[in-house]
């Protein structure tokens, strides 16, 4: 009993001792795959987190060049603009002076006749054209305050001081201080890029043992500095220099991102919507100041296709005197403000470079009296240059001597479709007497003529039909024509007798041809046409790079195998592009992600580049020997 005890216990003992051999093969088996999985684990983070160093890397690289070359085009268009303002402003003062001049004497002989009175016929008639010239009177009153407050300020302000070359004005300061910007960036747009590389991909690292750097190691853009006459064609037509415009690459911010353009266009079709009125026959004013028939009741077209056939730009410097023009016709449409502004403007841009006929421009000296006026035309000196009268027109049903002239609906005032002032002050060239007999006072004149329509709501004439023979003796109904009775007043308001407008150059000094004139800088076209897809590989997509150490975190002899590289290496590819217009004008230069393409031509870039100093050599020979030895590889892990 007690031996067959021994034999269960040692057999027991024997099976144990299996049992642990394979309880320890088999955690040594765990432990290895446990070992394996949290190598393999780090190692997958660690790949994804170094791609991630790669992608900050171009990225940050690339989007440096891009704003960078949007700066340039920011700085170059801002030259434009700014040679523009100093036309325009320049232009200010004397603008203010002669419109506030002009006006004022406007406004003294229009009061003064108003203190006189119109004296027409019959008195309702006189009333009403004495109401409406004193509103008149009253609107010109507050614009002529508003463009006295306008000269005030210029006469306290020395304009000189922004605008003229002679006394380096801020404007010229600030335009030096833009051209001497734009090539410290194009100058070190390569340096400056692997700096920000550099520090994009630092931002992503998260070990000590790490690198990250942009190819190609010193990026450069082929560009070239113009001269100032380069900027011609952008102050003055909104277009790019003539080696550069394009219409349709190379349109330039004032037409890629502004939209400043004029529409040519053609319409067809659509349906025409009659409107308050329908003119069938023009009359005779027997004058040169009536308008013709206006009214703004013509009618208007529905469900019309217009096509744009063509358009044409315009500049800042026109831009900024259209808005002008706006404000004049808005607010200030009883003086000639923009008018003078324009002209004063195109004397001064002529001064740089001349285009067409020489605007003439007169500093207002207005006699108001019609006795002075007569006399100087008499003598024939001074030279009268314009003439001036105040104007209002009435359309009505009845003639003046009918007994139903001016009741209610049946008169309206005769208003231009396009201005709509009414009274008005018309200023024609030259001396322009009106007829004496149809002087109806002092300095006041009052012309009758007629026109036809078929209708005219305004003033309650409502279309008739008449039955009409034709050729062949059948008859058919057509709209009847009917008269419309103008009568149009006018008061004496002056003659321009002023001498020819002494309007100096802000450019006094200045060399146009000169090598340090502010000049726009802009790509070497030559060089990288939008066009030409190698050339925009070579100088505008950026490869990233990043790299950092494979060592696992155990057993390593085990794991890391005899690898002659040990570090894990990511790569990632960025392309600077502008799809709007392919200049260094137009502020829409972009950096995107895209494929890695050209593998080859990256290991081309890297052993055979320029260096650079904010990359250490060692660095730049090892990952030039593992890129170079995995080029077979890549061409297949790329593809997929």
């Amino acid at each position: 009993m007690n031996r067959k005890n021994n034999r269960i216990t040692f057999d027991t003992i024997r099976a144990r001792g299996v049992i642990m051999v394979i309880t320890m093969l088999a955690v040594l088996l765990l432990a290895g795959l446990v070992l394996w999985v949290l190598n393999l684990g780090q190692q997958v983070n660690h790949r994804v987190d170094e791609q991630h160093v790669a992608d900050s890397t171009v990225r940050a690289g690339a989007g440096w060049i891009a704003r960078s070359l949007n700066t340039v085009a920011a700085n170059n268009a801002d030259m434009a603009r700014y040679i523009g303002l100093i036309n325009v402003m320049d232009a200010m003062p004397q603008s203010a002076d002669f419109t506030y001049r002009e006006s004022e004497s406007m406004r003294q002989a229009l009061e003064r006749q108003l203190s006189r009175g119109i004296h027409t016929q019959p008195s309702q008639l006189d009333q009403i054209v004495t109401d409406n010239f004193s509103r008149m009177l009253d609107e010109l009153t507050g614009q002529v305050a508003d463009v006295k407050s306008v000269d005030d300020f210029f006469k306290s302000v020395d304009v000189k001081q922004m605008t003229d070359y002679g006394r380096n004005g801020s404007i010229w300061q600030a335009l030096y201080a833009l051209d001497e910007l734009n090539q410290g960036i194009m100058d070190n747009l390569g340096t400056m890029a692997q700096v920000s590389a550099l520090a994009g991909g630092r931002a992503d690292q998260t070990v000590g043992d790490a690198a990250a750097f942009m190819l190609p190691l010193a990026p450069t853009l082929p560009h070239q500095r113009g001269s100032f006459n380069d900027f011609e064609q952008p102050v003055l037509d909104g277009r790019l220099p003539p080696q550069t415009d394009d219409p349709v690459i190379n349109r330039g911010p004032w037409d890629a991102v502004y939209g400043w353009r004029d529409l040519q266009s053609e319409t067809s079709g659509g349906t025409f919507v009659p409107g308050s009125k329908q003119v069938a026959g023009g009359g005779n004013p027997g004058n040169p100041l009536s308008r013709g028939p206006g009214g703004g009741g013509g009618g208007h077209w529905v469900g019309q296709t217009t096509t744009v056939t063509s358009y044409s730009t315009f500049g800042p410097q026109s831009w900024m005197l259209r808005r002008l023009g706006d404000y004049n016709y808005d607010h200030l449409f009883h003086t000639r403000y923009s008018f003078y502004a324009h002209g004063i403007t195109k004397t001064k841009s002529d001064y740089l470079w001349p285009r067409g006929a020489v605007r003439k421009v007169i500093d207002p000296d207005w006699r108001n009296t019609l006795a002075e006026a007569e006399s100087i035309a008499q003598a024939g000196t001074p030279e009268i240059h314009e003439t001036a009268y105040f104007c209002f027109e009435i359309k009505s049903k009845y003639p003046r001597d009918d007994a139903r002239f001016l009741t209610p609906g049946t008169w309206a005032l005769e208003l231009e479709e396009n201005d709509g002032i009414n009274p008005h002050i018309a200023i024609r060239r030259g001396w322009v007497p009106l007829r004496d007999d149809k002087k109806i006072s002092p300095d006041v004149w009052r012309y009758e003529w007629e026109y036809s329509v078929f209708y005219d709501n305004e003033i309650g004439i409502t279309q008739q039909m008449q039955t009409v023979t034709n050729p062949d003796g059948t008859t058919t109904q057509a709209p009847l024509p009917q008269p419309v009775y103008r009568i149009d007043h006018f008061i004496f308001g002056g003659v321009n007798v002023g001498n020819d407008a002494n309007i100096d150059s802000p450019y006094g000094g200045f060399d146009p041809g000169a090598a340090d004139a502010p000049s726009p800088t802009d790509l070497d076209h030559g060089t990288v046409p939008q066009n030409d897809l190698d050339a925009r590989w070579h100088y505008l997509s950026y490869l990233g790079v990043a790299r950092r150490t494979d060592r696992p975190q155990a057993w390593e002899s085990r794991f890391r195998g005899g690898r002659p590289y040990p570090n894990m290496v990511a790569i990632a590819q960025a392309k600077v592009f502008n799809n709007h217009s392919w200049d260094l004008w137009t502020q829409m230069w972009r950096a995107e992600m895209e494929p890695v393409s050209n593998y080859d031509g990256w290991v081309e870039a890297i052993t055979s580049g320029s260096s650079n100093a904010n990359v250490p050599t060692n660095e730049i020979d090892d990952l030039a020997q593992y890129l170079g030895a995995a080029s077979g590889l890549a061409q297949i892990t790329l593809g997929h």
